[in-house]
């Protein structure tokens, strides 16, 4: 196992492959293994960079509080620190947040962003609420709660990933659950006019259409962007349709060279 000091946490990470470098950023509650057909798929061309985010998996969490910034310099640090050049990003949801707020900050090869929000305070079912609010809300409420939303949020009629969603929701404590759901609920809209990279949108065909929407809206953001829907799909597009994702995926890499 590989760890790398990103901040205050020691951070779990994969790199799998060779060649230029790939990152793939997980959702809430999910961990590396979220990845694990992508990681096969482009193992074969690229440097596949894996990692889970604080709190998640492997990592331990820190802090009392995270917002998208905290995992946004953990995320600079691992490139840092694994010395990653002009890298490749793809986020989903909670790394779609991520990443965004990455690529206007700091600059990268191409941008991956997959069914992930425009803005965090429609991330969940307290709409609109003061962060105080929601926060004292979320607080007192059992980590049951948010595991049976989250699971049906990201609901599939395919039962090894159900099994594994079980699996990832189990591994978070609810203290690091709560911060990590704060953190996206909190979420700012990004500037999308300072990412000027090559950008792919990634949207399960039966997705919240609150989802559907924001993608559409990030997609007329970012200038020269391409959105595309993958069929058969709700939020885990990259492993409810994997074979979809990944010739999607494959061929905006490609063309991106």
């Amino acid at each position: 196992m590989s760890f790398i000091r990103t901040n205050e946490v020691k951070t779990y990470y994969e790199m799998t492959g060779d060649g230029p470098p790939l990152i793939f950023i997980h959702g809430l509650a999910n961990c590396t293994e979220a990845w694990e057909p992508q990681v096969k798929a482009f193992s074969k061309k690229f440097t596949v960079i894996t990692y889970d985010l604080r709190g998640h998996g492997k990592t331990k969490g820190h802090g009392d509080k995270y917002t998208i910034n905290t995992f946004v310099k953990d995320l600079r640090e691992l490139i840092m620190g694994l010395r990653i050049r002009n890298p490749r990003i793809c986020g989903l949801s909670l790394g779609g947040m991520i990443a965004q707020k990455y690529a206007s900050k700091y600059k990268v090869h191409s941008l991956i962003l997959s069914d992930t929000f425009r803005t965090g305070k429609l991330t969940v079912l307290l709409h609109y609420l003061p962060s105080e609010l929601a926060e004292n809300i979320t607080q007192k409420l059992p980590k049951r709660l948010f595991t049976e939303f989250g699971i049906m949020i990201m609901a599939t009629t395919k039962k090894e990933i159900r099994t594994s969603l079980e699996k990832w929701f189990k591994k978070i404590t609810e203290v690091e659950l709560k911060k990590s759901l704060l953190a996206a609920y909190n979420f700012d809209k990004v500037d999308l006019s300072k990412i000027n990279v090559p950008t792919l949108i990634l949207v399960g065909e039966k997705e919240n259409p609150i989802v559907k929407v924001g993608s559409k809206k990030i997609h007329n953001g970012i200038r020269g962007s391409r959105r595309v829907v993958i069929n058969d799909a709700i939020h885990l597009s990259n492993l409810e349709n994997s074979e979809q994702f990944n010739w999607i995926l494959n061929l905006f890499l490609t063309e991106n060279p």
